[in-house]
């Protein structure tokens, strides 16, 4: 049970951490923020999002903690803040654990592109005052390439190991610059026990999250059952259940040699990973830029010819076996250039919108022909363009294409087609809301890869892409 006064705390601590102006979010993560007890959790987690960080905001925040402590925990322990980022843990009696996480708006944005796992983690708390960090900038989801590809990736945590030493961030502030210094904390028994630990409990349960595409709490015995299907050996997992023991219990002792069983888990591991990546792709990609005037509303009426015939080098790394397109000049020429002799598939579920009579108006004529449309935008609601389709029409055929053509087929396959299209695809795979469609930014000639598996589409997008397909989001 959540003793109430406690939680009462753990928001008067949050309110003080936000009445800077300067402040948009204040969140309370890991495991204080489910049972409110500072002497059960390792450390008292908080993450701060401001406008524009400085040496001032840093420092006040560093001394309202302090304040807090004395006023709410006494002398009886210790205060210790961390405000480095990274797995450093700090365990010694009678003390109570501040790891204080600064960053500015662009530096959390940066942080769910390069570190999803713990974002995602983050977004679960909702323990915070201000903004949520999902509202900020969401992670979404988790993606088979971040177990490659994100910071944390299991080869770091090899070169980590191998070192003896833990690599973590730290601020360093001079002449009003600010810079995150890369440093090295040199790793002693009983960080080496957790720091393992944390290795394979996180890889696991975010591997869990990534299979159910769902940002949930992993219990233990699906974190054991995951471990066994992956390692296939019962002593290494009655090792790593005498690590949680030991962990769990913070005591002084570990298992023999706990890095080679760090090491038999994370091979394993990017093993089992690689096996994940060998099956079907399937890629998206919108047109190239059409011969026609900015900012109309271009549809299946109007037949353009695209720009230019250049290949991109994204699209020459891929393997495919076939090849969709609309049935639209630009998406065939478009394909054309990437599948070259291979035969390309026309599908009329995969073209544009239809804008009915709108069709090559700017937003300037269709708000003085049709402003009912407008108003019906301007109250979240889904109309119909006259004599056209609505959103809800054009991701209802998405979605009988994708089931009819794509689901269920054991081969990689490329697909182009076209800009509202695409934002259907998007917002339906990351579950935005309908409203906010019309923000998803979807550049031409984009390569755009997911993975069919167990009958639905799961996103598998390089993370830096998120910067511009939602930026209009931040």
């Amino acid at each position: 049970m959540v003793h109430l006064k406690n939680k009462k705390i753990a928001f008067k601590i949050l309110n003080s951490l936000n009445k800077n102006k300067n402040s948009l979010s204040v969140t309370l993560t890991g495991s204080y923020s489910e049972h409110f007890d500072p002497l059960k959790a390792g450390d008292i987690d908080i993450i701060i999002i401001c406008k524009k960080l400085n040496k001032k905001f840093f420092n006040e925040c560093i001394s309202i903690i302090k304040k807090n402590k004395q006023k709410y925990f006494g002398d009886k322990y210790k205060l210790i803040i961390n405000s480095t980022f990274g797995p450093i843990k700090f365990y010694k009696k009678n003390t109570i654990v501040f790891h204080l996480m600064i960053y500015d708006l662009k530096s959390h944005i940066n942080h769910t592109i390069n570190s999803p796992f713990t974002c995602y983690d983050w977004e679960r708390s909702k323990v915070y005052v201000g903004k949520s960090l999902k509202e900020l900038s969401a992670v979404y989801n988790l993606q088979l390439r971040d177990f490659s590809e994100a910071r944390r990736s299991t080869q770091e945590y090899l070169k980590d190991l191998s070192k003896n030493k833990i690599s973590y961030g730290e601020y360093n502030f001079k002449n009003k610059k600010i810079k995150l210094k890369k440093k090295y904390f040199a790793i002693d028994q009983l960080n080496k026990r957790d720091f393992i630990y944390h290795i394979i409990k996180f890889l696991l349960i975010n591997y869990i999250k990534y299979e159910r595409q769902k940002n949930l709490k992993i219990s233990k015995k699906e974190i054991q059952k995951k471990f066994l299907e992956i390692v296939k050996s019962k002593f290494d997992l009655s090792e790593f259940n005498k690590l949680i023991l030991h962990k769990t219990k913070k005591e002084d002792t570990s298992i023999q040699e706990p890095k080679k069983l760090a090491k038999r888990f994370l091979n394993k591991f990017d093993q089992y990973i690689k096996k994940q990546n060998a099956i079907n792709n399937i890629y998206f990609s919108r047109h190239k830029k059409t011969k026609v005037k900015k900012n109309i509303f271009l549809g299946q009426k109007l037949n353009p010819n695209i720009f230019e015939k250049k290949n991109n080098n994204e699209f020459t790394k891929i393997k495919f076996d076939r090849c969709f397109s609309s049935p639209s000049l630009r998406c065939m020429k478009t394909a054309k250039i990437v599948a070259g002799n291979k035969k390309i598939i026309t599908n009329n579920l995969l073209k544009e919108i239809d804008y009915g009579d709108a069709e090559g108006l700017n937003l300037k004529e269709l708000n003085q022909k049709y402003p009912e449309i407008i108003k019906f935008w301007k109250k979240a609601l889904d109309p119909s363009f006259p004599k056209g389709e609505s959103l809800a029409d054009v991701n209802a055929r998405l979605k009988k294409f994708i089931k009819n053509k794509i689901i269920f087929k054991n081969v990689n396959i490329l697909i182009f087609t076209h800009n509202v299209v695409l934002r259907c695809l998007i917002g339906s795979t990351y579950k935005i809301k309908k409203k906010e469609w019309y923000k998803i930014n979807i550049n031409y000639f984009d390569l755009l890869e997911f993975i069919s598996k167990n009958g639905r589409l799961i996103s598998n997008i390089d993370r830096k892409k998120y910067l511009n397909i939602f930026k209009n989001f931040y």
